[in-house]
């Protein structure tokens, strides 16, 4: 407006009136409001707490495995593909005995809550697990070479992030 009223620009058209009638129509400058104005209060969430029961279906629980490493430290990582719960348990070396023992107690923890493993799903190196010495009626279900289950991958990256 200083440039326009000090006639600091020859030969310019523009009138100070000019100026005033676009401030009107288009509001003030956007470059002038950056950093100045502050971010409205959105509404709060209302959470009820009413319990409601799950179906059986609900309650059936797949289970994404994988083996993560911290430091060489081995940790059998679940992630469970409804209920997006996870855990981490450390395995003290990689044999299958310890793995089924891992498997074993985070098992116990979704039976303790009224869920039962149905279906697990791994990438190769679970290949020569024995589902019957898991837990009964569990379906081991191993990706194709070069692949992997996303979920748990997808978990990784969170934890080590």
């Amino acid at each position: 407006m200083e440039v326009v009223e000090n006639n600091l620009l020859p030969n310019c058209p523009i009138v100070k009136r000019d100026i005033l009638a676009a401030e009107d129509i288009f509001g003030p400058e956007l470059g002038c409001l950056k950093g100045k104005t502050v971010q409205s209060a959105s509404t709060q969430v209302k959470v009820s707490h009413a319990t409601t029961q799950l179906s059986s279906a609900q309650k059936k629980v797949v289970l994404a495995i994988e083996i993560m490493y911290i430091n060489d430290i081995p940790f059998l990582i679940t992630i469970s593909r409804d209920l997006q719960f996870g855990s981490a348990q450390a395995l003290p070396d990689e044999t299958y005995k310890s793995i089924y023992s891992a498997l074993h107690k985070i098992i116990k923890i979704y039976t303790h809550y009224g869920f039962s493993v149905t279906h697990i799903l791994g990438d190769g190196q679970f290949e020569n697990l024995d589902p019957s010495k898991i837990v009964a009626g569990v379906t081991l279900n191993i990706v194709t070479r070069n692949e992997h289950v996303p979920e748990v991958e997808r978990y990784i990256r969170t934890i080590k992030e």
